[in-house]
């Protein structure tokens, strides 16, 4: 994604570089013209009519008001500024609910690429509770290496191998991932010892 090739594209990088440095705040995703304003907008330009488009348009458009209505109540009395913004928000969302048309016959905005969709999808998914979770699961997955029972050693094993298939970037997380894998090669239950050897 070019970033120079809209101030769209420049927000989507800079937001997904906040994302990744553990910058961001729930509210920046939804803002007016946020990521979840963009996929409606991505989504609203394809096919109106496609059944899957309109229940991917109604699944989003439920997420921004179900966490914009969770950011409402956690910011009950503590910054009226603030909470003025969500409250107008949620009366919006109302509209949209309501009227699948009623954003684009109120609001100009600008089209949006199939880049710029997807991006905006993947930065709303990245920020959902379990993605935000991935580093606590992937913790718990290396202290179950180090655990008295070798079933438990051996099905973390099994899940860290089925986690390498899909990111292999999971190896650049340091030495100590290596070593942990490395001593249950030498650990004293053949089945632990089986496992390590298939990562390995």
């Amino acid at each position: 994604l070019d970033v120079n090739e809209s101030e769209l594209s420049s927000r989507l990088v800079q937001l997904f570089e906040d994302l990744v440095d553990e910058k961001t705040d729930d509210t920046d995703f939804l803002e007016l013209d946020g990521p979840y304003r963009i996929v409606l907008e991505y989504l609203q330009a394809r096919d109106a009519d496609d059944a899957q488009l309109q229940s991917a348009r109604g699944f989003h458009l439920t997420q921004w008001a179900k966490n914009t209505w969770t950011a409402c109540e956690a910011d009950r009395g503590a910054d009226k500024a603030g909470r003025e913004v969500l409250v107008t928000l949620s009366s919006r969302l109302k509209h949209m609910i309501l009227d699948k048309k009623w954003l684009e016959n109120e609001y100009e905005f600008e089209t949006v690429a199939a880049t710029q969709g997807r991006l905006a999808c993947a930065l709303i998914t990245l920020n959902s509770p379990f993605c935000r979770a991935y580093k606590r699961i992937f913790s718990i997955l290396l202290k179950s290496m180090t655990s008295d029972h070798a079933t438990v050693k051996s099905k973390s094993l099994k899940s860290i191998l089925q986690l390498l298939e899909k990111d292999p970037s999971v190896l650049d997380r340091g030495n100590s991932f290596m070593v942990s894998i490395t001593r249950c090669t030498l650990d004293a239950s053949p089945l632990v010892r089986d496992s390590a050897l298939v990562l390995i």
